[in-house]
C-alpha cells in the first residue's frame, strides 16, 4: 500500500462542509476543490492509504484520515511519522522564500502541483532540488511554456478533474441556441481575474442586445471569508471602485446586472439558462479555467482570452480573442448567433475532463515514480498551437539545450526581462508577488 498526503491551505476559507465534494464544489477555489477531490478520490483506491494535511477544521468527507496542521514545513516532516511516501502540495513561491524544503527525509518524495505558473527561479529551485520528484502542471499549454527548461524532464501535467454529469441528467437543457440573452461570470471578483473588462464591455453589450442580462456568480470570499470589501459588498474597495461604475445608470446599479455571491452547485440552476460564459475574460493567470469546463457542460456558449487555460479547456478556439477589445463583440456575436456544437462539446469534454478520467493518471503517476519515471505524457508528438506564445522557438531553444546541457536560457527567462516586462507570467493569487 503507497501512502500518499495532500496539503490544503485553507486557514483563509473558514469551515466548510465539504462531504458532498464528488458533486461539485461547494463554493471555494478551484485549487482548493481539486485537493479535496482527488485526495477523496484515491482514498477510495485500496492500493493507497491518503492523508489530508487541513491548516484548520472543516467538514471532511470521512472517508478521507484529515490531519490539522497549520504549518507547511512540520507537514512535510509529519510524512516520516505517518510513513508517506508521495507528498503532494501546491506550488507557492513563499514555501522557498520561508525554506520549508531544507533537511528533507530522504524517504519523502515532494510532488510540485502547479496551479499557478513559475518563475525560472523556482523551476531552478525545483528542478535542482532531490526530494522533489515530480513537477505537475495543470494543462498541456502550460506544461509546454517550460520545455526548454531544464526542470522539463521532471515535468508533466494532469488535467484537473471535473464532476461532469451524465447525457441522462443533462437531456433537457434548452438548447444555446434557444436561451435568453443571459451572460454568466463565475470567478473570484479579484483583478487578475479580469472581471473589470467584463463590466466595461457591458453597456456596448447592451446597446447592441438590449434585453441583455449579466450574472455575476462569485466575490471576494471565494479566496478568503474574511476579505474586506467596499460598499457593494463584491470586492476590494479599491477594485469594486474600479469596475463599478461601469455598471451604473442614473446613480443606481443597472437592473440587467444580478451579483449573485459565492455559489455552490446551485449555480448550475444559472448557468442553464446563460447563453454566453464569460470566464477570467483577461486571461491572466489562468492555467486551466475549471468554470469554462462547467460552463460547457451545462450548454452555454464560452467566450475569453486567448491563453494557455483556455487553449486546453474552451472546445471552440474560435471564440477565444486576443485583444481585450474584442471582448465586447465577441459576446454580442455569440447572443446573437451562439457558437457551439453541445453534443460535440460534450463528449470532448467528457473524455478529457471528467475525474475518472484524470484520477487515473494520478494513479499512473504513482506507478511511474516507483519505476523513477516522473512523466505519464510523451510530449514528442500531438505538438499543437506551435505559433501561440512562440512555442515553436521553445521547441527549437528546447532541441539546443538537450544536446549541449542548456546552454541557452529558457524563453521565460527572456520574458522576465525587461524587453517582455508587459508578458505577465505571475503565478500567484494577487499576480503581484515577485520573487
Amino acid at each position: 500500500m503507497v501512502r500518499i498526503g495532500f496539503f490544503l491551505e485553507n486557514s483563509p476559507l473558514g469551515v466548510i462542509d465539504y462531504t458532498n465534494i464528488s458533486q461539485g464544489n461547494p463554493g471555494i477555489g478551484g485549487s482548493e476543490f481539486q485537493v479535496i477531490l482527488n485526495a477523496y478520490l484515491l482514498s477510495q483506491n485500496p492500493q493507497y492509504k491518503v492523508y489530508l494535511f487541513a491548516q484548520t477544521e472543516s467538514i471532511f468527507p470521512k472517508e478521507i484520515d484529515v490531519i490539522y496542521e497549520k504549518d507547511f514545513k512540520q507537514c512535510i516532516y509529519l510524512c516520516k511519522k505517518y510513513k508517506i511516501k508521495y507528498f503532494i502540495f501546491k506550488e507557492q513561491p513563499y514555501w522557498i522564500t520561508n525554506q520549508c524544503f531544507q533537511n528533507i527525509p530522504s524517504e519523502i518524495n515532494l510532488i510540485t502541483w502547479c496551479h499557478n505558473f513559475l518563475s525560472t527561479k523556482r523551476l531552478d529551485f525545483y528542478a535542482n532540488h532531490p526530494s522533489v520528484k515530480s513537477i505537475i502542471m495543470v494543462g498541456k499549454e502550460q506544461a509546454e511554456l517550460y520545455r526548454d527548461h531544464k526542470a522539463f524532464p521532471k515535468i508533466d501535467y494532469i488535467y484537473n478533474g471535473n464532476i461532469i454529469p451524465s447525457l441522462e441528467e443533462i437531456n433537457n437543457l434548452t438548447p444555446c441556441k434557444n436561451r435568453k440573452n443571459i451572460v454568466t461570470y463565475i470567478g473570484s471578483i479579484y483583478p487578475y481575474k479580469g472581471f473589470h473588462l467584463l463590466a466595461k464591455a457591458w453597456k456596448k453589450i447592451t446597446r447592441n442586445v438590449p434585453d441583455a442580462e449579466l450574472y455575476v456568480i462569485g466575490s471576494a470570499d471565494v479566496y478568503n471569508i474574511n476579505s474586506h470589501k467596499g460598499k457593494y459588498n463584491i470586492a476590494l474597495p479599491n477594485y469594486e471602485q474600479t469596475f463599478i461604475s461601469y455598471l451604473m445608470e442614473n446613480g443606481e446599479l443597472m437592473k440587467n446586472v444580478h451579483f449573485m455571491g459565492k455559489m455552490g452547485i446551485e449555480k448550475n440552476e444559472i448557468l442553464k439558462q446563460t447563453k454566453v460564459g464569460v470566464p477570467n475574460p483577461s486571461g491572466r493567470t489562468e492555467t486551466f479555467g475549471i468554470s469554462a469546463i462547467e460552463m460547457q457542460v451545462m450548454g452555454c456558449c464560452v467566450v475569453t482570452k486567448k491563453c494557455c487555460g483556455f487553449l486546453d479547456t474552451v472546445i471552440n478556439s474560435n471564440n477565444l480573442y486576443s485583444k481585450n477589445s474584442s471582448l465586447a463583440n465577441y459576446i454580442i456575436r455569440n447572443l446573437k448567433s451562439p457558437d457551439i456544437n453541445d453534443s460535440i462539446t460534450y463528449n470532448i469534454i467528457k473524455e478529457k475532463f471528467d475525474y475518472k478520467k484524470t484520477i487515473k493518471d494520478w494513479e499512473k503517476l504513482f506507478e511511474n515514480l516507483e519505476q523513477d519515471n516522473p512523466k505519464i505524457h510523451d510530449f514528442t508528438h500531438q505538438i499543437k498551437n506551435k505559433d501561440f506564445n512562440l512555442k515553436w522557438l521553445r521547441l527549437i531553444t528546447q532541441k539546443i539545450n538537450e544536446h549541449f546541457n542548456y546552454i541557452l536560457p529558457p524563453l521565460i527567462k527572456w520574458k522576465e526581462g525587461k524587453i517582455f516586462r508587459k508578458i505577465d507570467y505571475l503565478s500567484d493569487r494577487d499576480a503581484f508577488i515577485k520573487d
